[in-house]
């Protein structure tokens, strides 16, 4: 009820604006010289005429908007049975009915602030859409509360388990977007599967995850925030009766039989664009850091090609550069603005590019995935390829022999 009558006063507000600024200039605008040839109430009319259109603009804007179809995926009683069971059973406990739908996923007033260009329009409206909100989601909040209450019902230990594990969900799911997800489509590259390859990564890093979420964890509630933070919640519900009930130990994934497909749907409509392309992890990884390795490389070899006047610059030519002290000319020739410092710099990740491009090339290592860190490049036997030894003993023209003979026992 609140909420209604607070919209009501949003549309109140702006009419009410409207008519004041008309009122005034009908009913008390005077000559502007004292002459009577001269009046500011046109101009004050034509303001009020202004605003109301400008509003009339964006009401209309907002009335013909056809709504967004609902987010995520839609699961059917059909397709989740054990799920819409464990809902309605739910319902029955806490005494309301059962949801017309279930998604799996991810206002009126802001949106009539947001097609509104007039300044002083604008301006007051979006005070009083803030104004809204913040009562509106204040409510919410306390309505969140009263909900956590409800379905405590069902037992207090798993409401706050799954309280506590929302906050480490959630906290991982953003890194891993910005670890493991974003620098691939970036590139056009996505995972096939996206979810699948989200439930490992919290397997693997979950303390790190859970550690750094509390730590992350708001102190206070935000003005738009419409849930309180999650500390608060499991506080409140010290003070809520515990019910006896059966543990249930299964992963919640037994709810939905066909998870793999409603995975693949749902990152279809959140992550797949036209030219994406998916690939299993033990590929996507690979590509992707060989793909980097070569934009490290070839930049480097034709800096080498310019020097030597050559068109097919190999690990042979910059190692008889590097033998014959030619570092800062190649430097020079790789990063024309940088100085000694930065182009030396460029130089030695450019030959790292360049080691790691060569060493896939010949078979004499791979590029294997990791949740904890940056792509591990492991020789055939599985240990890491040598990498800095390489490089350090190509950075002196006195080791460059060695740095040759290490290249070749590597194969």
């Amino acid at each position: 009820m609140l909420s209604v009558a607070l919209l009501i006063g949003f549309y109140v507000l702006a009419i009410g604006l409207v008519v004041a600024v008309g009122a005034f200039g009908l009913g008390y605008g005077t000559d502007w010289d004292g002459s009577g040839t001269r009046t500011f109430r046109p101009f004050v009319v034509g303001a009020a005429i202004a605003l109301l259109l400008g509003l009339l603009f964006a009401f209309g804007r907002v009335l013909t908007q056809r709504p967004s179809p609902p987010a995520g995926v839609r699961l059917t009683p059909e397709r989740a049975p054990d799920l819409w069971a464990l809902v309605r059973d739910l319902a029955d406990r806490v005494d309301t009915r059962e949801p017309d739908e279930i998604r799996l996923v991810r206002m009126m007033i802001v949106e009539t602030v947001r097609h509104t260009t007039d300044g002083v329009l604008r301006a007051v409206l979006s005070a009083y859409a803030r104004l809204y909100i913040f009562v509106e989601q204040a409510i919410s909040r306390q309505m969140e509360y009263e909900a956590d209450r409800a379905v405590a019902a069902a037992g207090r230990g798993a409401m706050v388990s799954a309280l506590r594990e929302i906050r480490v969900v959630a906290a991982g799911w953003d890194d891993y977007l910005e670890r493991h997800v974003a620098p691939a489509y970036d590139r056009g590259h996505l995972p096939e599967d996206l979810f699948g390859g989200f439930a490992t990564y919290l397997t693997e890093c979950r303390e790190e995850i859970r550690a750094r979420s509390i730590e992350v964890a708001p102190q206070e509630p935000a003005w738009r925030d419409s849930h309180p933070p999650i500390a608060d919640r499991i506080a409140a519900l010290r003070f809520v009766s515990d019910v006896a009930v059966v543990t249930d130990g299964r992963p919640a994934t037994v709810l939905l039989p066909d998870l793999d497909a409603a995975g693949r749907q749902l990152r279809a409509g959140l992550f797949d664009r036209a030219g994406i392309r998916l690939l299993p992890w033990d590929r996507l990884t690979p590509t992707l850091a060989d793909q980097s390795a070569r934009g490290l490389a070839h930049p480097l070899y034709q800096a080498a090609n310019r020097l030597t006047d050559r068109a097919d610059a190999d690990l042979e030519l910059l190692h008889d550069l590097f033998a014959a002290d030619r570092y800062a000319d190649l430097a020079r020739e790789l990063t024309l603005d940088a100085d000694g410092d930065e182009g030396l710099l460029a130089l030695t990740a450019a030959f790292e590019g360049a080691v790691e491009a060569a060493a896939v090339d010949s078979g004499a290592a791979a590029w294997r995935h990791s949740w904890t860190g940056p792509p591990e490049l492991l020789t055939t036997a599985g240990d890491p390829l040598p990498l800095g030894e390489m490089v350090e003993l190509a950075a002196d023209p006195v080791t460059v022999p060695a740095a040759r003979a290490r290249l070749a026992a590597s194969g």
